[in-house]
């Protein structure tokens, strides 16, 4: 009973190394995976090299930590933290919404172009529920943002 238990431990490990070696190739491309790169490198952890999705999960992030490859998901989850944090009574003004962008394009290591860096950010402040800011008090126009794709 002990021998089963740890071969299959030891086939587990080994199925997690090959997943690991997957996710190292699949991200030599860039410094980036988007959503659909990392759900795509998920399902077949799970599909094709037999792993618990939560096994997968922890392959990708260890393997994106040591390779210093962004995530969308965890560049977006940090994002949204900060956007949260510049708003004001709802609203994100035009310096901190450039702010956030530039952040973005960092976390991603540039390879985010400026204006899909503005589309998704923007994307954020609206289902975060913020609003943007007038360039004036009250007379003021938020064309900057609606100009945004």
């Amino acid at each position: 009973m002990a021998d089963n238990f740890s071969s299959e431990s030891c086939n587990c490990q080994v199925k997690a190394r090959r997943f690991a070696d997957y996710v190292r190739l699949h991200a030599s491309q860039g410094k980036y995976l988007s959503f659909e790169d990392e759900l795509q490198a998920l399902k077949t952890g799970v599909s094709d090299f037999d792993i618990g999705l939560d096994e997968a999960k922890g392959v990708l992030y260890r393997v994106a930590e040591d390779r210093s490859l962004a995530l969308q998901s965890q560049t977006e989850q940090q994002l949204r933290a900060f956007l949260t944090q510049l708003s004001k009574k709802g609203t994100i003004s035009h310096e901190s919404f450039s702010d956030a962008v530039s952040i973005y394009r960092k976390l991603t290591h540039n390879a985010i172009s400026e204006d899909d860096a503005k589309k998704r950010v923007k994307a954020m402040v609206l289902d975060e529920g913020l609003k943007a800011k007038r360039l004036w008090k009250r007379l003021g126009s938020r064309k900057w943002f609606n100009r945004i794709g």
